[in-house]
């Protein structure tokens, strides 16, 4: 205990581990995301070998030993937090918060502020936070830390941002109220996650070990067909890759990622290998079904209607079952495809709005300065790759989680309202 704490009630200590309770993700518990992974692999091959009698075989023994998901980058973001503390009016840390008190009162007395701390990587702590005492080694283990006061929170700062995008209400100062109400009220598991919210597919710590029976099936029998597979086409460096997403899927290592490596770059190297004029004829050409006859046409309505209806109906439908819908036969396609990048434009911010950075009206997300990987000046609507894009998030493990931790902020902002802390 720090000198600073000596004294203070018991019921004002915590000593509690830096989890996030908005992501739900733990960084004690994962200092290195590719060696969870590569831990859970190795015991869920050994639970495959004792439970069903499957030995893998060499290649995909080597395929899974050699997996890499992570780069240095996105393993130094699981340790970039936010300290979410109350200060007075000098922008010190306010103490005197017993635990009986209303947060909101606090925050509306105008005695207590709120004050948002970058911890960067763990290891550079803020002098505010080490002049607070309120940084503690755990387990002797160095970059690991935990707080030994309640009325401070951490937060993972990708995930306070993507939240705060999510619900404009959910400022720190609100969040920090939910934190203490939850708290106060006995609402908060072992783990730091609030009992009323659902952090899926993450288990309580955020823990990767053989025991989740659902995501251990996924995985061993995905191995099983593997199995079957011919050793030859193993050594493909496009079925590799093809097992290796397979795999980071299968596990819910996408949990793992930053929420906000909005793919971009996918989108144009989309764009660049096939432009809409080649991906228009190559889709033709794998869509079968031709039901342009004047027989078809007269028995099915939705394909006997004029294009201006079909795009009326489309209106009212989110940008994946367009997509289902253009793909249903070659008429249909050749009638709304050469609409898609503008209804991707369209119904992304609609139906889909956690694809998409933060923007405002006279600064559009599509269009920013040099400091981002998208353009170096203003682009045009019909310019930027919408359909490219909204493709690629599809598929794009970041995405994932940042569509569950939007999910997680309107989760919260459900509960500040049952609370009255927002209106």
């Amino acid at each position: 205990m720090c000198k600073d704490c000596r004294g203070l009630p018991a019921r004002k200590r915590m000593v509690s581990n830096p989890v996030c309770w908005i992501s739900g993700m733990n960084p004690n518990t994962i200092r290195s995301p590719d060696q969870a992974v590569a831990h859970y692999l190795f015991h869920i091959t050994e639970h495959l070998r004792i439970s069903r009698g499957v030995e893998l075989s060499v290649p995909i023994a080597n395929i899974i030993q050699n997996m890499r998901f992570f780069t240095p980058q996105q393993a130094k973001k699981l340790d970039d937090l936010v300290v979410i503390a109350p200060v007075d009016s000098q922008g010190n840390l306010f103490r005197d918060i017993d635990t009986d008190v209303d947060p909101l009162e606090c925050l509306q007395s105008g005695l207590v502020r709120i004050r948002t701390i970058p911890v960067r990587h763990v290891t550079h702590f803020s002098g505010d936070l080490r002049q607070w005492g309120l940084l503690l080694a755990t387990n002797g283990r160095r970059g690991r830390f935990s707080f030994n006061y309640h009325p401070c929170t951490t937060v993972h700062a990708s995930a306070l941002k993507a939240v705060m995008q999510a619900v404009p209400n959910l400022s720190p100062s609100i969040l920090w109220a939910l934190w203490m109400h939850e708290y106060r009220d006995k609402r908060i598991c072992d783990h730091m996650q609030f009992t009323s919210v659902n952090y899926a597919p993450i288990s309580p710590g955020l823990t990767i070990t053989v025991g989740d029976a659902e995501r251990d099936t996924r995985i061993m029998d995905y191995l099983c067909r593997l199995q079957q597979s011919s050793s030859e086409s193993l050594y493909s460096p496009s079925t590799q890759e093809n097992i290796k997403r397979e795999i980071f899927m299968k596990g819910d290592f996408w949990v793992l990622t930053p929420p906000d490596e909005f793919p971009f770059d996918e989108a144009f190297k989309r764009q660049h290998l096939s432009p809409l004029p080649h991906l228009y004829n190559e889709i033709l050409r794998l869509i079968r079904v031709d039901v342009s006859s004047k027989f078809l046409m007269k028995k099915t309505s939705l394909l006997g209607l004029v294009t201006d209806a079909l795009l009326v109906i489309c209106e009212y439908l989110p940008l994946c079952c367009i997509l289902s819908l253009i793909s249903t036969s070659r008429t249909m396609f050749v009638t709304l495809f050469p609409f898609a990048n503008t209804m991707a434009y369209r119904k992304l911010p609609i139906y889909e709005p956690w694809y998409l950075p933060e923007s405002t009206k006279e600064h559009p997300w599509y269009s920013l300065d040099s400091n981002n990987p998208i353009v170096a000046s203003p682009r045009k609507v019909p310019e930027f790759p919408f359909l490219y894009y909204a493709l690629a998030c599809y598929q794009s493990p970041s995405m994932k989680n940042r569509k569950r931790i939007w999910g997680i902020g309107l989760q919260l902002e459900t509960l500040a309202r049952e609370y009255h802390i927002i209106q």
